[in-house]
């Protein structure tokens, strides 16, 4: 291992013993090979960084503390809109006949 900078949190510089190596990353449906640097962390397993998170934009459950490489379904909710239906609903008093542009809805 050779001495390696890192940046911590609050912005300092530290040279700490370290190696870079390519890892596999799988879990859940996410599937890729990245660029790791190894460190003696302590309490810590891994720090993600903000340009691996902009990379691949994953869902972040901050309450819950957790992270994933999709959002999760949503198929144990209904879905409801309160857009009307019919074109009764739809403004028939006006002339119209129920086909609206997603726009004129809102």
């Amino acid at each position: 291992m050779g001495q390696v900078s890192v940046r911590l949190a609050d912005g300092t510089v530290v040279n700490v013993p370290g190696v870079r190596m390519d890892l596999a990353v799988k879990f859940e449906d996410f599937n890729s090979t990245e660029s790791f640097l190894a460190l003696d962390m302590d309490k810590y397993d891994l720090i993600l960084g903000m340009p691996s998170l902009e990379k691949h934009e994953p869902w972040i459950d901050w309450r819950g503390k957790a992270i994933g490489a999709s959002r999760p379904a949503v198929s144990d909710r209904a879905l409801v809109s309160n857009v009307p239906t019919s074109a009764r609903d739809w403004g028939a008093r006006e002339g119209h006949q129920g086909a609206y542009a997603p726009e004129e809805v809102l």
